[in-house]
């Protein structure tokens, strides 16, 4: 009886998340620009140009970014990229828009075990620069990834000695993974 509960809990938080709609502006692949009510449904872009029209989908294949305030009067920006050389574009959160720029993707999973379920939160990072086809694994946070956060900034940043240098004497850590992005843009390009 408890794992229905918390299951119908999370169902429910789920869609009510899934169900706010901002108003923001959709960027096509060709570079026009369409105002409107926008909800992100995994993948997936739901678009409608008032309350009370007709409801159109869009995905990779016509977007290639949108924008929208949030609460705060903040704009919000997510694009399109491909990660790590798969053919799917995936639509992730800009949180650094630079010459180098910084990705988060979020996602939950409801996990069911003998004693009920637990919800599991993994948060995931990309990085990409302006001339690169591809986003790069970053940073994860929520499970243990293949590659070494260390491994991944020696290897990315080798263009940026004095960076290497900070990140050898730890100086910037894992938990740095934000300062790291602003301190590439702010010096190393």
């Amino acid at each position: 009886m408890k794992q229905k509960v918390i299951l119908t809990l999370f169902l429910l938080l789920m869609t009510f998340i899934q169900a706010q709609k901002n108003y923001g502006t959709l960027i096509f692949n060709d570079g026009r620009k369409l105002n409107g009510l926008i909800k992100i449904k995994g993948n997936d872009i739901i678009f409608k140009k008032s309350e009370k029209s007709e409801r159109e989908n869009y995905n990779y294949e016509n977007i290639s970014a949108l924008t929208f305030l949030d609460k705060e009067n903040t704009t919000q920006r997510f694009e399109y990229i491909k990660l790590d050389h798969k053919n799917i574009p995936k639509l992730c959160y800009v949180e650094i828009n630079d010459f180098l720029k910084l990705y988060s993707n979020v996602s939950s999973s409801f996990i069911m075990n003998g004693m009920g379920g637990n919800l599991r939160s993994t948060s995931t990072f990309h990085i990409k620069r302006e001339n690169e086809e591809f986003a790069t694994y970053y940073v994860a946070f929520g499970y243990i990834p293949k590659n070494s956060f260390k491994s991944v900034v020696l290897e990315y940043f080798k263009d940026c000695q004095h960076l290497i240098n900070k990140l050898e004497k730890k100086e910037f850590k894992k938990k740095h993974y934000f300062e790291i992005i602003e301190y590439y843009n702010n010096n190393c390009r």
